[in-house]
């Protein structure tokens, strides 16, 4: 049996020059240390890059060792956002 990855969701936006991205959610079991984490880049095209460096060094792991799903990433932010452990199946 596979041991699955951790897994967390991750909320991209554009604020005036910049990207963000927040650590919104984490999937049952994985490490919520990221959770409410921020970071931001110049680019949409690094913004996924910066996330997962963003994660690896909160964890002090591998970025291969774990998931991100990217969610709202047509630039707006959203209105209501996850601030606690939830299923990102």
């Amino acid at each position: 049996m596979t041991a699955r990855k951790p897994k967390y969701l991750v909320e991209v936006w554009q604020e005036d020059e910049w990207w963000i991205a927040e650590v919104v959610g984490v999937a049952d079991g994985s490490d919520i240390s990221p959770l409410g984490r921020v970071t931001q880049a110049e680019s949409r095209d690094t913004i996924e890059d910066w996330a997962r460096d963003l994660i690896a060094t909160i964890l002090d792991a591998g970025e291969d060792t774990f998931d991100i799903e990217v969610a709202n990433d047509d630039g707006l932010r959203g209105e209501t956002r996850t601030r606690v452990a939830s299923p990102v199946a």
